[in-house]
């Protein structure tokens, strides 16, 4: 039995640990909420992490996303806010959030106005 149980341990990390940090965004536009500034989506992007496009709503009574198994590291954030069409209506850049694996980096960022152009 004891055989078994280091595969089966390596199996189960592999399929739910964390490998990296986590980011935790709270965002606005132009101080406004998702809804008031007509976006819809927000697309975030961190230095050698695949972009990802959440839906801009509500979580947990606040406009928030997250992104998870960050690496380790310090890292740039390029978020865009997106209308309906895809049309980047909000930008901004956060540097220098350093990530730890494990641990949770959060970040409250207000996107100004800015972009026009689709995604």
């Amino acid at each position: 039995m004891k055989r078994l149980a280091w595969p089966l341990g390596v199996a189960l990390c592999l399929a739910g640990c964390s490998t990296g940090g986590v980011l935790e965004v709270h965002w606005s536009f132009g101080g406004k909420p998702c809804a008031a500034a007509g976006v819809t989506r927000v697309r975030l992007e961190l230095t050698d992490v695949p972009p990802r496009t959440l839906p801009c709503r509500r979580w947990n009574g606040r406009e928030e996303g997250s992104l998870e198994d960050v690496p380790e590291g310090v890292h740039t954030l390029r978020a865009e806010g997106l209308d309906a069409a895809g049309k980047v209506r909000f930008e901004a850049l956060h540097e220098g959030l350093y990530f730890v694996k494990g641990l949770t980096t959060g970040v409250k960022i207000d996107l100004p106005p800015g972009g026009g152009r689709p995604r």
